[in-house]
């Protein structure tokens, strides 16, 4: 490398983009504790992942997610040639939904559930439709949650009538 006292801007955007770097980016996500019982929870659940297909144990993959219903306050301006669709940033909050979004491991089946709210109920009633509906033959459903504590867990099952 050769000494600079300083380098321009334009050196320093060409280089950027040159490597395709945006530094100035950043995700936010969740960094887990990894500690001895996490590691022994995902062994677990990549040695069911591995297991062979067994349509009377399906392993299925949960997840939850709430969303905010919104619309939009100006009517957008649709694209034309050479210019794409523009919207206003202002929007309309109306309200919020929640998803239970389940996805069987071994075949191309997914299923998604709005619900009002996020309660005991809602998730109770996703669980009897999965065990009654979509696997009605299923001698035993291995349900993984994609975060392993889950608000609702075993819990939410017992006080719901006909389980």
């Amino acid at each position: 490398m050769t000494a600079h006292e300083s380098v321009s801007r334009e050196t320093v955007r060409r280089r950027l983009a040159e490597n395709h770097l945006k530094p100035w980016r950043k995700d936010m996500w969740c960094i887990p504790q990894i500690d001895a019982e996490y590691v022994a929870r995902m062994e677990d659940v990549l040695d069911l992942y591995g297991e062979p297909p067994d349509p009377k144990r399906p392993v299925v993959c949960f997840d939850e997610s709430p969303i905010q219903l919104i619309g939009e306050v100006r009517q957008p301006i649709p694209a034309t040639p050479g210019q794409i669709e523009r919207y206003d940033c202002e929007y309309r909050r109306n309200g919020t939904a929640n998803l239970f979004v389940f996805l069987d491991v071994n075949r191309p089946w997914r299923k998604v559930k709005v619900t009002e709210r996020r309660a005991a109920e809602d998730f109770a009633a996703c669980m009897r439709d999965l065990a009654d509906v979509h696997y009605p033959g299923a001698d035993r459903i291995r349900v993984v949650p994609r975060q392993p504590v889950n608000a609702f867990g075993r819990r939410a099952l017992p006080d719901i009538p006909g389980r």
